[in-house]
């Protein structure tokens, strides 16, 4: 099983090469290891965003906030 650092990176380099499905699964994982995390809510917003995946890179962005307001 990952670790939490290995699957940020992987992440922010699935993102970097434009593979933002691939991105958004490894940011989940994290997740999964750190939900209470609001920079990595924030990340995954991004790349939601990118995605044009607008509803989920709102709720995403919300739930950062709401951990650091």
């Amino acid at each position: 099983k990952p670790n939490f650092e290995t699957l940020i990176s992987n992440a922010r380099n699935a993102q970097f090469e434009g593979n933002y499905i691939k991105s958004i699964r490894f940011y989940w994982q994290a997740l999964g290891q750190a939900n209470n995390n609001p920079e990595i809510w924030d990340e995954l917003s991004e790349v939601y965003l990118l995605d044009n995946q607008l509803a989920n890179a709102e709720t995403t962005a919300l739930e950062a906030i709401r951990l650091s307001p």
